[in-house]
């Protein structure tokens, strides 16, 4: 099927303003979707030291359930894991470039 400019259901953007696109836009979402509350999950804060395999010194902190250690977020089958650092940047740290971890708390 070939639509052409020329085709009326066929819009260009300057055809729509301000006014006519959030309605356009609602209408074709449709009726609101109910959504799903996930469960909260509370985490507690443990200060680590790591080495990386490159010889990079981090320390700050990483997330875990109230009844993890970090033994076991380094175990589990995630690549990743969110690392706050003590400067409050937030990284994603790759569990296989890890070559030494310290708890500190």
């Amino acid at each position: 099927m070939d639509i052409s400019s020329e085709d009326p259901r066929v819009a260009t953007p300057d055809a729509f303003d301000e006014m006519t696109m959030p309605t356009i836009i609602a209408e074709s979402v449709g009726a609101p979707k109910t959504l799903r509350k996930r469960p909260i999950r509370t985490k507690k804060k443990e200060e680590v030291e790591f080495v990386l395999e490159d010889g990079t010194n981090l320390t700050g902190f990483i997330f875990l359930s109230l009844d993890e250690r970090v033994l076991d977020c380094l175990n589990d089958s995630r690549p990743f894991f969110p690392f706050l650092t003590e400067d409050g940047e937030m990284l994603l740290l790759a569990k296989n470039r890890i070559a030494v971890c310290r708890p500190l708390s």
